[in-house]
């Protein structure tokens, strides 16, 4: 187990690095001036790294949450994040580890054969969509871009733009805080043992 009484900050490959901030995790040791510190010292550590195996520093950015995500549920996000460098298709050559965890580095654990990237494809097809290439799509762009091809309300606020993908223009329908309310409010698909089913699957999977 975790000894948080002694651990200022923990990494999860898919959740970047989490400060164990007082008054926000339940058995936090950081002043939030503390945390502030901690994680400038991160940043310029992670920054400087360097893989002695490729001589390459093994991470493209380390970002604090607030240079990629806004909004009410910020919080949730780790309070860093890191983009390893994917030089190599096989994410066991592009890892690094410290002596001190010993001979077992993540790296070569032999389990981890693949990763993501922040390049991904794009592919539309239908009679309303018009032919040629598509460039400077964001993964953002596609909530807007499938609500407006089902014809459905766009939220003002969300983030994202409506892909160009129409042969011939289409009405946009927009969603204000009034509609937004109303579908929020709107009655669930599923019934309540469902949802119950649902919630109990996804806590034994560790996402609850």
């Amino acid at each position: 187990g975790v000894d948080w009484a002694q651990t200022q900050a923990v990494y999860s490959p898919a959740g970047g690095i989490r400060l164990n901030v007082q008054g926000r995790e339940p058995q936090g040791i950081l002043t939030p001036a503390a945390a502030d510190r901690l994680r400038g010292d991160l940043i310029a550590a992670l920054t400087a790294l360097i893989n002695p195996a490729t001589a390459a520093a093994p991470l493209l950015q380390v970002l604090p949450r607030e240079d990629l995500y806004n909004g009410p549920f910020l919080s949730l996000a780790p309070d860093l994040i890191l983009e390893p460098r994917r030089a190599d298709p096989d994410p066991r050559r592009n890892t690094t580890c410290s002596p001190a965890f010993g001979p077992h580095c993540f790296g070569d654990s032999g389990e981890l054969t693949g990763n993501h990237t922040l390049d991904g494809i794009f592919l539309a097809a239908g009679p309303d969509i018009a032919p040629g290439r598509l460039t400077g799509s964001h993964l953002l762009d596609l909530a807007p871009t499938i609500l407006h091809a089902l014809a459905a309300p766009v939220p003002d606020d969300l983030e994202g733009q409506i892909l160009p993908l129409w042969a011939s223009p289409r009405p946009i329908l927009r969603a204000g805080p009034e509609e937004e309310e109303r579908l929020a409010a709107a009655s669930s698909p599923f019934t309540p043992a469902e949802e119950a089913a649902v919630a109990g699957r996804l806590r034994s999977l560790g996402y609850l």
